[in-house]
């Protein structure tokens, strides 16, 4: 009895440090993204074109290693500072491409 409850507090406590690892990974790229996507539209309004292309290009890899870090923890992709590091870099690249 005593040996399964320590498989189900050992099992519990190495998921939730998984989960607290993939989180902070993707919070870290999730707030990078965001402040490159910024900085991109930033550039566009300065007609810096090349460095606002390669900020979203950044932006987009670190959005995409976030959803490799969501594999199996599907909640990370709806965490507010996902969230908005999604949108930004949406807006970024709709002005890129009306620019």
């Amino acid at each position: 009895m005593n040996n399964a409850l320590e498989k189900i507090i050992k099992s519990a406590t190495e998921d939730l440090r998984d989960r607290e690892e993939a989180r902070d990974e993707a919070l870290g790229r999730a707030r990078r993204a965001r402040m490159l996507s910024k900085q991109a539209i930033q550039y566009l309004h300065t007609y810096e074109t090349e460095k606002a292309s390669e900020n979203l290009e950044e932006a987009s890899k670190l959005l995409s290693e976030i959803i490799d870090y969501a594999d199996g923890h599907r909640e990370l992709l709806f965490f507010n500072q996902v969230e908005d590091a999604r949108q930004e870099f949406a807006e970024a690249s709709i002005l890129f491409s009306i620019n």
